[in-house]
């Protein structure tokens, strides 16, 4: 296995995006030598596996998806 994905606290971050309210923002860090279209792959399965249990009206958004 080249990676897991896990859900973490070790930063948490707010922002503002374009001025249109605040947001929580987090980063995925590959691995040296990591495989990255594994990484992604698992990245978007655990997000969507998260994303059953926001609560209705909480969602992801993607700013930037290196697998496009």
């Amino acid at each position: 296995m080249y990676a897991s994905v896990q859900m973490g606290g070790i930063w948490l971050g707010i922002f503002d995006e374009n001025g249109m309210g605040e947001k929580v923002g987090g980063i995925v860090v590959m691995r040296i030598r990591g495989d990255a279209e594994k990484v992604i792959a698992a990245v978007k399965k655990k997000m969507g596996d998260v994303q059953k249990g926001l609560p209705k009206g909480v969602s992801f958004k993607t700013a930037y998806d290196r697998s496009d």
